[in-house]
């Protein structure tokens, strides 16, 4: 049996008997093939930091990847091995190179001292479409009300920025585009003299009237129109850049889309402007395309990723479940999510995506009405990069934030639990909204004021320490946390541009000690970066004040990620709350729990998710999405509170809760075996 990989180097020293680690990698590499559902060109085979040290004692100008492909083809050559073949070598991003190989070779790499992973290429393609009618620049300009057939945008219009859009190439002489979309890129045909170039792959990913002519897909021409085209798109005054990274017919593999990364990464430092990535694309969950849109992040570069069309958990996708790319899902004109949009915590935001009409590859003035994720992807690629046009000197980091900051909050019907409830936003008032978010730019003269005291002087409950403790496996870095609470306005939790309304902190270390205000609530999320878990004897916990609250230890989890509802304790001062939303005979029955419809009972009573005590949950009864009527006990009239001293400043309100909605019954999904294309 011939097997195609592709192999991935990156920093990762494993610490284990290498007999084991072969084992482990067979087992990994066996478990990413079984998710190609549409097969594989290959493989990704991750290696570990002695890589990376041979480079730098061996050459000052090779890459690691170039070292490896170097030693493949030198032992094809003296085994005569004439089916081993090497291809392409990535450095931008990640270290890597692509690679055809016999069983025999493959076995060899999985035994050599520099390989830590062996991950499946696999094959990715495009999503189903079908016809209808356009509304979505109508939807996405307005918070509420019917649609005018009016797109309001002001300003915001992505002047200054670039957007590259990796698909399958782009009709770039279409009338919409107004002369700004350009030449790029393309995978299957990098220097225009491949075998290939002008028959599946694009010249520089543009598309030619004789490629159109042979059915080379509109699928990239249409997102481009609807991120950046003059009458179709959202950023009306942006680059659109093509980047070619699945052939005509649809279908390419994750070495070419990581491909195309690399090269828009390398472009984007050598114009020097802002810019974001559009990938309305996608198939089984990849660790190696997962790390290359960190990497693209970390280098300044946004990602957008569609959620895929599957109706299934988000995260079981890349690069839709990559934590720094912006994962969007899709909703009808009515409003509703549509129906085949994947859901789950993966998704940060949501944007038209059902019977959406743009640019069409066919002429220079067709236009096609089609659905899916993929057109909901680039609705947002279009409003990040006028964000970016308007803060140039903003981060990925900030300018996601922003997106979900500015979105319309809890008017989707029919979402799942635990999916966040926003439409993405970019009316006439967009560069009002923006500011509040992300705040003007201050004067080059200004200094900040200083901080103001926390807890402020005088304060009876002082703030309460927060310990996370990370008991890493054998595969340490793919290990991560994140906790996010309600910011204040100052001190250790002071709002910053980047997210006015959330406190947010992250790490990868083994012990973190935080400072966190009595009665605070705050969400503790661990991510596996490579998906297949926190392995025996690893695990993490959490301790609030001295004593341990949460405890995962010495056993397995499969998850992506796993998310906890925490409060802390203490009888911190805080507004009243608010009134009930429904009221029962005989019983109580609200959501003005912070934690209400998060799919676990907070509520502290029977079926509580956690054996916290009322110290870390919400009022009996106030989560009645998760936890039913309660019948309440005979209410007894307290004493008057005393009123508090003058110095004691009451803590900000905690994010506002989703308004109520009935619980979506919805199956589990199963077991992810296939990984179907975006």
């Amino acid at each position: 049996m011939i097997l195609s990989i592709a192999l991935f180097v990156f920093s990762q020293q494993r610490s284990i008997p290498r007999t084991h680690a072969t084992s482990q990698l067979r087992a990994s590499y066996e478990i990413s093939r079984s998710q190609c559902r549409d097969g594989a060109d290959g493989v990704l085979i991750m290696l570990s930091d002695s890589a990376e040290d041979a480079t730098r004692s061996l050459s000052g100008t090779s890459t690691p990847a170039e070292l490896f492909k170097a030693k493949l083809e030198s032992r094809a050559a003296t085994l005569a091995r004439s089916v081993d073949s090497v291809g392409p070598t990535f450095s931008e991003t990640i270290h890597a190179l692509q690679a055809t190989l016999s069983d025999a070779s493959l076995d060899e790499v999985m035994d050599d001292l520099d390989v830590a992973r062996v991950e499946a290429n696999c094959v990715v393609k495009l999503d189903q479409t079908q016809t209808s009618a356009t509304w979505g620049l109508d939807r996405i300009d307005a918070r509420e009300g019917t649609l005018d057939s009016i797109y309001n945008y002001g300003a915001f219009d992505g002047s200054g920025t670039r957007i590259y859009v990796l698909d399958t190439g782009i009709r770039t002489s279409h009338t919409d585009f107004a002369g700004r979309a350009i030449a790029g890129y393309s995978s299957g045909c990098p220097t225009g003299s491949e075998a290939r170039c002008g028959n599946e792959w694009a010249v520089d990913g543009v598309i030619t009237p004789a490629l159109a002519a042979r059915g080379c897909s509109g699928h990239g021409t249409h997102c481009a129109s609807t991120a950046g085209g003059e009458t179709y798109g959202v950023a009306k005054s942006a680059a659109i850049v093509a980047v070619q990274v699945l052939g005509c017919s649809g279908s390419g593999t994750s070495a070419s889309v990581i491909g195309g990364m690399e090269w828009a990464v390398a472009d984007a430092k050598a114009r020097g402007q802002p810019a974001v990535l559009s990938m309305s694309l996608g198939g089984g969950r990849s660790s190696a395309e997962n790390q290359a849109v960190a990497s693209v992040t970390a280098q300044g570069l946004l990602v957008l990723a569609a959620a895929g069309n599957e109706n299934t958990d988000a995260c079981s996708k890349s690069p839709a479940s990559a934590p720094a790319a912006v994962t969007v899902g899709s909703i009808t004109r009515s409003g509703a999510r549509s129906g085949f949009s994947n859901y789950g915590t993966c998704v940060d935001i949501h944007a038209p995506g059902s019977s959406i009409t743009a640019a069409w590859v066919t002429s220079n003035s067709a236009t096609n009405t089609i659905s899916g994720t993929s057109m909901a992807t680039p609705h947002v690629a279009g409003a990040a990069a006028a964000l970016r046009g308007l803060y140039p000197t903003a981060s990925p980091v900030q300018i996601s934030a922003a997106l979900v900051c500015m979105s319309t909050r809890d008017t989707i019907r029919t979402l799942p639990t635990g999916t966040p409830n926003t439409l993405l936003f970019t009316g006439k008032n967009a560069e009002a909204v923006a500011a509040s978010c992300l705040g003007p730019a201050p004067p080059a003269s200004s200094s900040p004021p200083p901080p103001v005291p926390f807890p402020p002087a005088g304060t009876a409950d002082g703030p309460v320490s927060v310990e996370v403790n990370i008991y890493p496996d054998n595969y340490p870095r793919e290990t991560s946390w994140k906790l996010r609470t309600p910011c204040t306005t100052g001190g250790p939790l002071a709002c910053s541009p980047a997210s006015p309304l959330l406190f947010e902190t992250s790490g990868s270390a083994t012990s973190t000690v935080l400072q966190l205000p009595a009665g605070a609530s705050f969400t503790f999320q661990v991510f596996d970066e490579y998906g297949d878990g926190i392995d025996a004897p690893g695990g993490y916990d959490i301790r609030i004040g001295g004593a341990t609250l949460v405890s995962v230890r010495d056993k397995s989890w499969l998850k992506e990620s796993i998310l906890h509802n925490l409060r802390v304790a203490g009888a911190a001062t805080s507004p009243p709350p608010s009134p009930p939303e429904e009221s029962h005979d005989g019983g109580s029955c609200s959501n003005t729990c912070y934690y209400a419809s998060d799919g676990g009972c907070d509520d502290g009573g029977p079926g509580n998710e956690y054996s916290c005590g009322n110290a870390f949950c919400c009022d009996l009864g106030s989560d009645c999405a998760d936890c039913g009527i309660r019948q309440m006990p005979p209410a007894i009239s307290p004493p008057s509170p005393s009123p508090p001293p003058p110095s004691q400043v009451p803590l900000p309100p905690p994010l506002s809760s989703p308004s109520p909605t009935p619980p979506v019954a919805t199956a589990s999904p199963p077991v992810a075996t296939a990984s179907p294309p975006v």
